[in-house]
């Protein structure tokens, strides 16, 4: 029977320090004690902390919901409409979100998406600001400063500021504009509410379905109070914790006339930090070389042309894992 968890790892145990062991561990030891404490202060009669019980051989059952947010999925707009609506970052509440560049014409050349929360960036921080703003200029653009990260520019001692001019809005221009991480908090897009509607849902005793708005917390929420209330199951969520991006429904994309034959979709959806074999991807770019002479733009979903993120992520979905074990363990 396996043992009782010792540490809690990175998302998609990740390594942000690869030339630094002492940093490394640093991270690794601040993102434990951070799982630690929201699981100690969150056990329940079916949620339980891994920490102090034995899970057997459980295996994790992973939750998946759809990317785009259901609060504009259902409004009696034209889906034109939608479409432009949800690339605005504060409408994505599922767990995702993205940010578009635009090259000549307005058309599409890039579209990065990201789940990561943002406490694993708060902890990074406290850690090494300076591998913060590294990771800035590689994904983001290398004309972010230091100042531009911090809450409280130029205090050696500033916290993180999350929501900062390269980590907002829908679409990155030359001065601002990027999606680092998620920062949608209202509440959603945390690791804190996603364990809250993991909680809740366990030790509700019921299950019914949870109302709600979005796609990600009602379904999160009905799929462990299945496991509690009609297998008997307690559950809580898998190490690594993480809220992570899965495969886009690339039967659904067309290429544009000419393209050569021997590529597909698939192939430009890249997953540059976590893992995309193991259904863990933390930050994806979907992006045509440059080598192929054709753009995103001038591609085609649903036998519409890309003119939005927001049409990537209608065939995206996000996910979590739980691990469920019977009641008497």
């Amino acid at each position: 029977m396996s043992d009782p968890l010792t540490r809690f790892d990175p998302p998609a145990n990740w390594d942000d320090f690869p030339r630094s062991r002492s940093k490394r561990e640093a991270l690794r030891t601040s993102w434990h004690d951070t799982l630690a404490a929201l699981t100690a202060g969150s056990a329940g009669p079916n949620y339980y902390n891994p920490m102090t019980t034995r899970i057997g051989d459980a295996r994790p059952a992973r939750v998946e919901w759809n990317a785009f947010p259901k609060r504009v999925e259902d409004t009696e707009q034209p889906l034109a409409d939608k479409l432009r609506d949800a690339d605005e970052r504060d409408r994505q509440a599922e767990y995702c979100e993205w940010c578009v560049k635009r090259g000549a014409g307005g058309k599409i050349t890039r579209v990065t998406f990201t789940s990561e929360v943002v406490e694993y960036w708060h902890a990074l921080w406290g850690v090494d600001r300076a591998r913060v703003l590294a990771l800035y200029r590689q994904w983001i653009s290398p004309r972010v400063a230091l100042r531009d990260l911090e809450l409280n520019p130029g205090d050696p001692d500033s916290p993180y500021k999350p929501r900062n001019d390269w980590n907002t809005g829908g679409e990155i221009l030359p001065d601002r504009g990027g999606a680092m991480h998620m920062v949608v908090q209202s509440p959603a897009n945390t690791l804190v509410a996603a364990l809250g509607v993991v909680v809740g849902a366990a030790n509700s005793g019921n299950d019914r379905p949870p109302g709600g708005s979005d796609h990600a917390d009602p379904l999160i929420g009905l799929s462990v109070k299945r496991l509690v209330v009609r297998l008997g199951q307690r559950v809580s969520f898998s190490n690594p914790v993480g809220v992570y991006l899965q495969e886009p429904e690339f039967n659904r994309f067309e290429l544009p006339a000419g393209a050569p034959r021997e590529v597909h979709p698939r192939d430009f959806w890249t997953v540059v930090r976590g893992d995309r074999e193991t259904g863990r991807a933390l930050r994806a770019v979907y992006e045509v070389p440059r080598r192929l002479r054709f753009t995103v733009g001038d591609m085609k979903i649903d036998g519409r042309t890309i003119q939005h993120g927001s049409q990537i992520a209608r065939t995206l979905k996000s996910g979590t894992y739980v691990t469920p074990i019977p009641r008497t363990s």
